[in-house]
């Protein structure tokens, strides 16, 4: 290693150091970002050959440990011994359109609609889910789907300029569950692709 690297290595360490202990004293949670290039309207702190280094506090992150969050943004591949998809559930009781929300934000959707044989579930258009989290082409989603009631079948749909594509059929049993990944295709459509689960 050289001198000059030692020497950012070392002011990187000070500076995390700095943001926890800051993060203690003001009790705002301390969020360390590491990209391979400065946000927009950050200051950086340069170091090996180019990535940045920004720190800032965030009122709205809860977590129980000194360094509430560390964010990547990388072009190359990044390996993750555990990763762990949060979000929260979406609960579908009657034939309706889901929004972008629910597809960039809820991980698991309950699909409930008592006293329906069939109900439909339409995907949102690519214009609301393209503005939401699908911005690049290749930019990719992953859902579950469970029909939580026995007596009823979810129907889904492709919203406008989407295309849906199954394993075998659109329909989701009722008491049966599916895999949905909803792909930006094309600068223009999404595809989502349908895996209906056996038994």
């Amino acid at each position: 290693m050289e001198k000059s690297d030692k020497i950012l290595l070392s002011v990187l360490t000070v500076v995390v150091c700095v943001t926890l202990v800051l993060g203690q004293v003001l009790k705002k949670p301390s969020v360390v970002v590491v990209s391979s290039t400065a946000p927009a309207g950050e200051k950086a702190l340069g170091y090996a050959e180019g990535t940045h280094l920004t720190t800032f506090t965030a009122e709205n992150i809860e977590a129980t440990t000194e360094l509430k969050a560390v964010a990547f943004t990388t072009t190359g591949d990044v390996r993750a011994s555990s990763l762990v998809q949060t979000g929260s559930a979406a609960t579908f009781t009657t034939t309706s359109a889901a929004t972008a929300a629910n597809v960039c934000d809820n991980p698991v959707w309950l699909l409930n609609h008592p006293g329906m044989l069939v109900a439909t579930t339409t995907l949102p258009s690519t214009t609301t889910l393209f503005a939401d989290c699908l911005t690049t082409v290749g930019d990719t989603v992953n859902l579950t789907l469970f029909s939580q009631n026995t007596a009823s079948t979810t129907v889904l749909a492709a919203g406008s300029g989407g295309t849906l594509l199954t394993s075998s059929s659109t329909t989701i049993a009722a008491g049966k569950g599916a895999l949905l990944r909803v792909i930006r295709s094309a600068s223009a459509t999404y595809t989502a692709l349908l895996v209906n689960l056996p038994n």
